[in-house]
């Protein structure tokens, strides 16, 4: 049976992406698309953010797995994936984050071509993958590639453990503690620009055989408290290290422990506070897929026009935080009107009602 609080999570989640992704235009972590002067408290919150928010959607997209495929066939969820992850994908890259670019083209690199003529750059342009300074990427849309890849490569592993009766079963809960040590031998396994698909993989499988588990579930939300009080010592060192102590941000094995406690928290106080749908709920949580396609490249063109005025920095942030809000709820709003922008980006025609 599906768990509400799993959708309200993923839709909090996303919507936490408006203010990070406007932090990293201020952060002093590494480069953007644009760049602003640094901001210490947008540094402290890139850096707090970062061990978790991308692996909690992971881990959220293998729970929200194996609920959908208890009522799907597997050549259903296979075409479900292409419709929702692929095609959006390839429409994202062509259409999204090429706007991305352009600005960091002029922004980094004083380009003075047209909007169109950067294409040519965006697809011949020698690059890190990043973007940062122009060049061919996938910008914010890293996640739907992987995450398409990884739903493909998860489904043999999981019918497999079904056939063999692999899983977590009667195992104690207590025991999902440790398990972020699974992701440490494979975060080196196809490492693209810090992004490791063998990382997300194993998270995701974790997602499916043990958070979607009703027993680990119940000692999330039981030792909710606890696991948040962890998480938040834990990173409060790794965000020390990196801005007092001029560190980096501590061994992989911390981040990932970090990462791991932060989610069970964060799964434990949804189950607790959040299991709950109403019409808001369901509004937000169909919005989420399409605010996540939109909204870094949004925000990087209102960055860029902001950070041409000598405003101060504090109200840049506040400018492009609630203009990328805004005008993300109005593109939503126009693509739902048009089927074949509704078919480009996955987005439902309409909105359930509860």
């Amino acid at each position: 049976m599906r768990k509400h609080f799993i959708d309200n999570v993923r839709w909090l989640t996303v919507l936490l992406l408006f203010p990070y992704h406007t932090a990293r235009i201020f952060d002093g972590v590494q480069p953007f698309y644009v760049k602003g002067a640094e901001m210490r408290a947008a540094t402290v919150f890139v850096l707090a953010c970062t061990p978790w928010f991308m692996p909690l959607l992971f881990v959220v997209a293998g729970v929200s797995t194996r609920y959908a495929l208890q009522k799907r066939s597997t050549g259903a969820y296979i075409r479900e994936r292409f419709a929702k992850l692929f095609v959006p994908l390839i429409s994202g890259t062509l259409l999204l984050v090429p706007m991305q670019t352009y600005f960091a083209e002029v922004f980094h690199n004083a380009y003075t071509g047209g909007y169109f003529g950067q294409y040519l750059l965006f697809f011949t342009k020698p690059t890190d993958l990043t973007g940062y300074t122009g060049g061919f990427t996938t910008g914010q849309l890293w996640f739907i590639s992987y995450l398409f890849l990884i739903s493909l490569i998860a489904l043999p592993l999981i019918r497999l453990a079904h056939k063999r009766r692999i899983g977590w079963h009667d195992t104690p809960a207590a025991l999902v503690l440790p398990l972020c040590c699974m992701t440490l031998p494979f975060s080196y396994l196809l490492d693209i620009g810090g992004k490791s698909l063998g990382e997300y993989l194993v998270l995701f499988l974790l997602g499916y055989f043990v958070l979607a588990e009703e027993p680990v579930q119940a000692f999330t939300g039981r030792y909710r408290l606890a696991l948040l009080s962890a998480g938040a010592l834990l990173t409060a060192y790794t965000v020390v290290n990196r801005v007092s102590l001029k560190s980096g941000m501590g061994s992989r094995a911390i981040m990932l422990f970090t990462s791991w406690i932060c989610i069970l928290a964060i799964l434990g106080m949804g189950r607790r506070h959040l299991n709950f749908q109403n019409k808001w709920t369901q509004r937000l949580s169909a919005s989420s897929f399409p605010f996540y396609l939109f909204h870094q490249s949004i925000i990087v063109c209102i960055g860029f026009y902001c950070l041409q005025t000598d405003r101060p920095d504090s109200l840049q942030y506040a400018l492009i935080l609630s203009g990328s809000i805004v005008l993300s709820m109005l593109l939503y709003a126009l693509c739902k009107r048009f089927r074949a922008l509704r078919f480009l980006f996955a987005i439902k025609g309409t909105t359930p009602q509860p």
